[in-house]
């Protein structure tokens, strides 16, 4: 490919996946020809490049070997290599590094020699998970009005918006007052949930989901159900808001619209 662009975390490694199909017998050295990291500091480490040997375009530890001089290339056969690129530590996010990658080839028994230069620049962008976006919303399954007895069904959606995987996420809710029947439809898509591990500030449950993992600029939806307590006065108000917790990067507290009963 001419071009690739990859995000990243901060302190995170990415890998670009190279092929390079000689059409002639010959040799091809790798090396960093340009490199253009917007802010400059902290400084990024040397690019590394490996012989991907099964050329499946993923780093395999122990099987691809760093390329340390010039590849022997044969007509029609393809070199797979990929470009290792370290995002520092202290990198902001929105950092940017554009790397270009020079291959060099001298064709076999030329006379000069003869060579010929290859060009591709990949961008890897620092970037932080942001589910700041996130919502929740209700609906009243029975339809219509919020009546005593009906089921009220919240939809908490994690959105991430900042182009990376939000890892290790937790969301507790404190189940409102007015309700009861509270029950965990979906835990988040792999999470682990607990129903009752807490009590809620009204006595009626706690909503406790931990370890959910939010893909890059996706969405993972947590459900649950709770009923209007019978015998609540009309006119009485349920509020009710999340409080999501993203280790590394921004959160958020989304409410749901207020529900009158």
């Amino acid at each position: 490919p001419a071009t690739q662009a990859q995000n990243g975390l901060p302190a995170s490694m990415v890998y670009y996946a190279h092929t390079l199909t000689p059409g002639s017998g010959g040799s091809v050295t790798l090396a960093t020809n340009a490199r253009t990291t917007t802010p400059a500091a902290p400084a990024w480490a040397a690019a590394v490049y490996y012989r991907d040997t099964t050329c499946n375009g993923v780093y395999d530890a122990g099987t691809d070997t760093v390329i340390g001089g010039a590849l022997t290339a044969s007509a029609g056969t393809p070199i797979c290599i990929l470009a290792a690129v370290a995002i520092p530590a202290g990198a902001a996010v929105g950092t940017t590094d554009a790397l270009t990658i020079r291959a060099t080839f001298t064709f076999t028994n030329s006379v000069g020699p003869v060579v010929r230069t290859y060009d591709v620049t990949d961008t890897t962008t620092a970037v932080s998970p942001d589910l700041s976006t996130s919502t929740k919303t209700w609906v009243d399954q029975s339809g219509g009005d919020a009546n005593p007895g009906d089921t009220i069904r919240y939809t908490i959606t994690l959105i991430e918006t900042g182009g990376a995987a939000a890892t290790n996420v937790s969301m507790t809710d404190n189940i409102p007052a007015n309700v009861t029947g509270f029950s965990v439809v979906n835990a988040g898509g792999g999470a682990d949930s607990s129903t009752g591990a807490g009590t809620g500030v009204n006595g009626t449950g706690y909503l406790s989901i931990t370890n959910i993992t939010v893909p890059p600029t996706g969405s993972v939806t947590v459900v649950f159900d709770v009923t209007v307590a019978g015998g609540t006065p009309a006119g009485t108000l349920i509020d009710n808001c999340a409080t999501i917790t993203n280790p590394g990067g921004t959160g958020a507290a989304p409410c749901a619209s207020t529900i009158v009963v």
